[in-house]
């Protein structure tokens, strides 16, 4: 049974710039001759949805893809039920032929929602690689 999508108000938004592109101007991860490319992004977390997992303020590495892989945080389009973008992050976990169940960590925002595979991936922006916990917020001036 597909559930409605979380309301805005749950929603953790990412902030993030690239880390790895073909443009000159970006930072880019060296990488040997031969290895797959990857397009990584560095996103801050705004919210408390993945909470214990990712705490409002960390940072996440995500590299870029378009279907859905393996169970993980994915970085999805979670607005595609109200026609508005909303970039999250979300556990995402394969419930065999029924699809994806998209959902967050936090026990507030758990219930969640399936998605069926084909529409799991027009929405999927990213897999999160990487989590980076911030220790010093007040160095970082979130406090």
């Amino acid at each position: 049974m597909t559930q409605a999508a979380p309301s805005s108000s749950r929603r953790t938004v990412l902030t993030g710039f690239p880390l790895a592109t073909d443009r000159e101007t970006s930072l880019v991860i060296p990488r040997e001759e031969g290895q797959h490319r990857h397009d990584l992004w560095l996103h801050q977390m705004i919210g408390q949805s993945m909470e214990p997992t990712i705490r409002n303020g960390d940072f996440v590495v995500v590299s870029r893809v378009d279907s859905f892989r393996y169970d993980g945080l994915y970085v999805v389009d979670s607005g595609f039920f109200e026609g508005e973008e909303a970039i999250e992050v979300c556990r995402c976990q394969s419930v065999g032929l029924a699809g994806i169940k998209v959902f967050h960590d936090h026990q507030a925002f758990r219930e969640g929602y399936i998605v069926p595979r084909h529409r799991f991936n027009e929405i999927v922006r990213g897999i999160v690689a990487m989590v980076g916990q911030v220790y010093n917020r007040h160095a970082l001036g979130m406090d």
